[in-house]
């Protein structure tokens, strides 16, 4: 302790010296060695790497070196024993004194069954103790990391006095309370240790020690409430046997008469029972009966035969039967309506004539000229196969036959053909045809050509979007030999025909489309296709039929990765399933993130249950006003409970977006809905990786830095003059995940994306475990409880737990490159922030553990991305974005990370994604 006062005076007079004050809730000693340093002592140096100050408790904090084990100073009373029991002592373990070796005391686990098994409790274990190894208990303060999730905050916690060494809640029959729970966690609980003195112990407020064992008393009296209730007292057996003489009658005491006897209530108000043989003039007595003459006479009524000759008697026994004599019945003693019936089939049958009024069995009808071909000789009508010649009335035919009429009908029904001139005069570099001229209910445009009488050649532009409205578009097109039109586009959002004229003119064009009205749903053959038809129908398809069509199609062409989901109102959305079998990690990842199977990963682990697939939104969530049926336009307020979001091709993402936000619209959509996961997106990053491919995408104005021949198609004006997004979707196939038509589009550039579940506080990294950020109950509010910091062996503690992970950064106001530690030296401000490409991020003082790399927060050895940069700003709290936006350049990839934003913020380059889980 000596030493302790010498080296804290030092420090203070080394501090005061150099005009320096530090916070000790900022700082550590271990992080300014050299500022303390006193002269060459190497007593200091012991103190820096030992000592730090815990900003919480408000004390100092000493590493012991026995596994790691920190006591506080002034708060924690420790003792270092010795486990000789044979076995392991773990970590939690109440213990008590069973001797001692070189002078430290030997222990094993207590138990409250007996006095004597409670006199040497000492302390409990802080950490797991071998046999025969020294190991440090605590005897008073703070217990950490338990799991006292099975208790109640303030629960009193006694020695268990059933298991060794355990803790339980309820009071044992010798109750030694060991301490009260002040935190309640499954892995970070406390108890505060309060080992009460067992000589304190009392019962009846006597001390426990002054009792003793009943079977030990040998004289005195006991007090009458120490007798067990089981134990009669005087006066009890005294009522009962006063009892017993109202109830019961003496032992051999003579019946001295029977007149007081009242045989039907004898015995117990039994009825009297006597055997007959007992009865010395029963005969007498039977037949002076005059209920047995009754009974007889009752038995044996007179029986008077009136036809004998019909009848037959016979008496036997008690038992008198009759019966019919054979052939004795005369047609007199019928019934009149029986008679009556018999006669009536006799006449029937006697004047019936084969072939004249009864037909011969199986004889043959020669012809129906005497009949019509009606009525019971042809009884419901002829087969309909049997029809070879004549006409068949309509009245016949079946309802669902179409007639020409209806025929004819239909088809001007169903095709619907309309023609619009459009005008241009001088320099108008636009000609437009109104969405509702082309987002009509319940029409989908079939064609479209565009004409002009003129002569010459029209030709469409690159990479016409006309393609997208319909399966099949005639481009048909002339125009005067007088103006040159260059690089025609179609706008697919604004429906609108664009162009450049090269010189003054005044003209028309002639633009013939043909509209398919209620569309079958075999018409959705792409996913422009399904945009198409979902926008014709207010982007709600509500028959479950069509639905199911529309999904088994997108299944069966993609073998399966794809798939749309429908919410309740309709609104559909393309996902790509991801399962660990279909998506599996390469073996160089697995082995480094220290996994035997890809199953492993957190991102299979929602509230406790094991999934086998997730589904991510194919593209950047859009926003559907399912009261209007329309897309909620980007500068309108994200916050309705009308809004749905879809993913779908070829329409533009959201932007302007804060996080709250994104969280609730992904909520909104329904059950199993929820914003794409930092776990999910970090999955398909390491997916990524183990194809060595890194996706490209938007991240140079419309293109891809790396090859700019790959664009996309444009959203004018949507972030400023020349800044600006893609529709969702390309035609390339290295724009998604996976390298393939079927992984998941625009993880690289064109907006940022929130993702759910990830967070810095003041530089500390913070998850939610597992993907439980999927959970619709999870809170991701700035004070929740579901947050948790993780340490360098990858354990997940409780937010501002000593020596969690943190982002620290180079240089002194707080820019320079992101170094993973576990403290801070450098802070950011609102104008400074550090950033690193993903690949070049470094760890000082600690070494990544395998969760950090898993949730993409620090670069894999084993496949290590090019693109992709991590930005950071340290103080307060920080929302992640993912991807990158359209001028990222390199900055841009998936495994890019932009940790600046507040919860709050809203900016055009942020969108969203939406997944899902079952």
């Amino acid at each position: 302790m000596n030493k302790l006062k010498y080296i804290l005076s030092s420090l203070l007079f080394s501090v005061s010296l150099n005009a320096v004050t530090y916070k000790a809730s900022d700082y550590t000693f271990a992080q300014h060695e050299e500022a303390y340093r006193v002269g060459n002592s190497a007593v200091m140096a012991e103190f820096v790497d030992r000592v730090s100050w815990n900003s919480n408790d408000a004390a100092f904090e000493v590493i012991t070196g026995y596994d790691g084990v920190i006591q506080t100073i002034g708060q924690e009373f420790t003792e270092v024993v010795r486990n000789n029991t044979g076995s392991t002592i773990p970590n939690g373990t109440i213990v008590k004194v069973t001797g001692s070796i070189g002078g430290r005391n030997t222990v094993s686990p207590a138990i409250a069954d007996s006095l004597d098994n409670i006199s040497d409790v000492i302390g409990v274990t802080t950490m797991t103790i071998p046999n025969n190894s020294y190991g440090i208990i605590t005897k008073l303060g703070k217990l950490h990391d338990l799991n006292t999730s099975m208790y109640t905050l303030g629960d009193r916690l006694y020695l268990s006095s059933s298991v060794a060494g355990a803790w339980t809640s309820t009071a044992p029959a010798i109750p030694l309370l060991i301490g009260r729970v002040t935190y309640v966690h499954s892995s970070s609980g406390e108890i505060e240790l309060s080992l009460q003195d067992k000589n304190a112990l009392t019962l009846g407020g006597q001390p426990i020690t002054y009792f003793t064992n009943a079977s030990n008393i040998t004289t005195g009296t006991l007090a009458d409430a120490r007798i067990a209730s089981t134990i009669a007292r005087d006066s009890e057996i005294t009522s009962a046997i006063n009892a017993l003489s109202t109830v019961y009658q003496p032992l051999d005491a003579d019946l001295t008469a029977w007149a007081a006897i009242n045989p039907t209530t004898w015995a117990g108000s039994s009825a009297l029972s006597i055997a007959a043989s007992q009865v010395s003039d029963f005969d007498t007595e039977v037949s002076n009966n005059t209920d047995v003459a009754a009974n007889t006479s009752a038995r044996h009524v007179a029986v008077t035969v009136t036809d004998s000759s019909e009848i037959d008697l016979a008496l036997t026994g008690q038992d008198l039967t009759a019966s019919l004599i054979s052939g004795s019945i005369d047609e007199t003693k019928l019934d009149t309506s029986v008679n009556a019936s018999l006669d009536l089939a006799d006449s029937a049958l006697q004047s019936s004539t084969i072939g004249v009024t009864v037909q011969a069995y199986d004889a043959d009808l020669d012809d129906l000229a005497d009949g019509s071909l009606s009525g019971s000789k042809v009884g419901t009508g002829i087969n309909g196969d049997n029809v070879t010649t004549g006409t068949i009335a309509d009245a016949r035919i079946a309802s669902t036959i179409a007639r020409d009429s209806e025929i004819e009908s239909s088809i001007d029904a169903v095709i619907d053909r309309r023609s619009y001139t459009l005008s241009w005069a001088g320099t108008t570099t636009s000609l437009h045809l109104n969405n509702a001229d082309l987002m009509q209910s319940g029409r989908v445009i079939k064609s479209m050509v565009i004409r002009n009488a003129a002569a010459g050649s029209f030709k469409i532009g690159n990479r016409s979007v006309l393609d997208y409205y319909a399966a099949s578009v005639t481009t048909t097109t002339t125009k005067p030999t007088t103006v040159a039109l260059t690089n025609i586009t179609w706008n697919w959002t604004d429906g609108r025909i664009v162009f450049t004229p090269l010189s003054s003119y005044y003209g028309t064009i002639t633009v013939d489309i043909e509209f398919v009205d209620n569309p079958a749903p075999s018409y959705v053959t792409s996913e422009e296709t399904l945009t198409l038809y979902a926008a014709s129908l207010g982007y709600k398809i509500t028959d479950t039929g069509v639905q199911s069509t529309i999904t088994s199609f997108f299944e069966a062409i993609s073998g399966g990765r794809n798939t749309v989901k429908f919410t309740a109102e309709g609104v559909p959305g393309i996902y790509v399933k991801i399962t660990p079998t279909q998506d599996p990690l390469s073996a160089p990842i697995l082995t480094e993130l220290g996994y035997s199977d890809s199953s492993e990963h957190p991102v299979w682990t929602v509230g406790g249950v094991l999934k086998s697939a997730f589904y991510v939104a194919k593209y950047e969530g859009v926003l559907i006003n399912v009261s209007t049926g329309a897309i909620v336009a980007n500068t309108s307020t994200k916050v309705n409970t009308a809004y749905r979001i879809a993913s779908l091709k070829m329409v533009d993402p959201v932007a302007d977006i804060n996080f709250d936000e994104s969280i609730t619209i992904c909520r909104q959509n329904g059950t199993g809905y929820h914003h794409i996961t930092n776990a999910e997106w970090s999955y398909l990053y390491l997916r990524s990786l183990s194809l060595s491919h890194e996706p490209r995408g938007n991240n140079n104005n419309g293109a891809d830095y790396s090859v700019s021949s790959e664009k996309g198609t444009l959203v004018a004006g949507s972030y400023d003059a020349t800044d600006i997004r893609t529709l969702t979707g390309a035609p390339y196939n290295a724009w998604s995940h996976d390298n393939t038509a079927y992984g998941v589009m625009g993880l690289n550039g064109n907006v940022f994306e929130w993702v759910a579940g990830s967070r810095t506080n003041n530089g500390e990294i913070q998850i939610i475990p597992d993907n439980n950020a999927a959970l619709s109950t999870t809170d991701f509010g700035v004070s929740s409880t579901d947050w948790e910091a993780i340490l360098e062996d990858g354990s997940e503690v409780t937010p501002g737990t000593a020596l969690t992970l943190k982002w620290d950064h180079s240089a002194a106001d707080g820019s320079g490159n992101l170094i993973l530690k576990d403290a801070i030296t450098y802070y950011s401000s609102e104008s400074t922030f550090a950033q690193t490409q993903f690949n070049a991020i470094t760890a000082s003082g600690v070494t990544a553990p395998s969760i950090i790399k898993a949730l993409g927060f620090f670069p894999m050895t084993a496949a290590v991305p090019t693109r992709g940069r991590f930005y950071d700003r340290n103080n307060g709290e920080r929302l992640p974005l993912r991807g990158g936006t359209w001028i990222s350049g390199s900055a841009a990839g998936v495994a890019a990370l932009y940790n600046g934003y507040t919860r709050s913020a809203r900016y055009g380059i942020v969108g969203v994604r939406s997944a899902f889980v079952e």
